[in-house]
């Protein structure tokens, strides 16, 4: 499971290569996107000061989301 939203360089561009000529349905692609929009609800941003990094600020979004039914 991913620790942050952000991949790196490297990890894009791996899944760039792996993704080229894939091709999905219309109902599958409203599907991926429902389950996709729900699972990034749960995936906090990274840290992006030392403050919110040693947990001195609630900053998390994560807990601010609403899951989309």
């Amino acid at each position: 499971m991913r620790k942050y939203r952000q991949p790196t360089d490297d990890v894009r561009a791996k899944m760039s290569i792996a993704h080229t000529g894939h091709t999905h349905s219309e109902e599958t692609k409203q599907k991926i996107s429902r389950a996709m929009r729900s699972y990034w609800l749960t995936i906090p941003d990274a840290p992006t000061t030392m403050d919110d990094f040693l947990g001195g600020k609630n900053n998390n979004k994560a807990t601010n989301r609403q899951p989309i039914n």
